[in-house]
């Protein structure tokens, strides 16, 4: 006959095997990067007028050699995107959805800051920095030169290991 402690071990052994059938699985879709979002630090100036640096402030230079001035302002990590694709009609882009969580937070900075440059980070790299027109919610797109550039965004965004 079994003793105590081995009948013991064992209920404890079938209860983790029961835990374990009843786990919820890992879900096999793609994982994101974080994206990071940076405001401009200053309202546009006239060319060549200097500016006072803010605090967290850091120069960043654009694809077209414009540099910007941008502070970090909201990180929307990876599992909050909901799905990314590259769409190249006319102009291609890089269509982003993200969960309700993930959309708060740039709804309300994107209305706080209309009319500032957005600077779009992934990795330490910027990606685009267009200016605020309106408020962005849950979708929106990432213009791109060309249908090549849009699909190196979603590689980056898709294929690189998330910390």
């Amino acid at each position: 006959m079994p003793s105590l402690a081995f009948r013991a071990l064992l209920i404890i052994a079938t209860l983790a095997i029961a835990a374990c059938s009843n786990a919820t699985p890992v879900a096999d879709g793609p994982r994101y990067r974080d994206i990071e979002f940076h405001v401009g630090a200053y309202d546009p100036v006239q060319p060549g007028t200097p500016h006072t640096p803010v605090p967290g402030e850091r120069a960043w230079t654009t694809s077209d050699d414009r540099t910007v001035h941008l502070v970090h302002a909201l990180t929307i990590p990876g599992a909050e995107i909901q799905s990314l694709s590259v769409n190249s009609d006319a102009t291609p882009t890089v269509d982003v959805a993200l969960t309700s969580d993930g959309s708060a937070g740039l709804r309300d900075l994107t209305e706080a800051n209309v009319g500032k440059v957005l600077g779009i980070v992934i990795g330490e790299h910027l990606v685009s920095a267009p200016t605020i027109g309106a408020p962005v919610g849950q979708r929106f797109q990432v213009q791109t030169a060309s249908a090549q550039q849009a699909q190196a965004m979603v590689d980056t965004l898709t294929n690189t290991p998330v910390e």
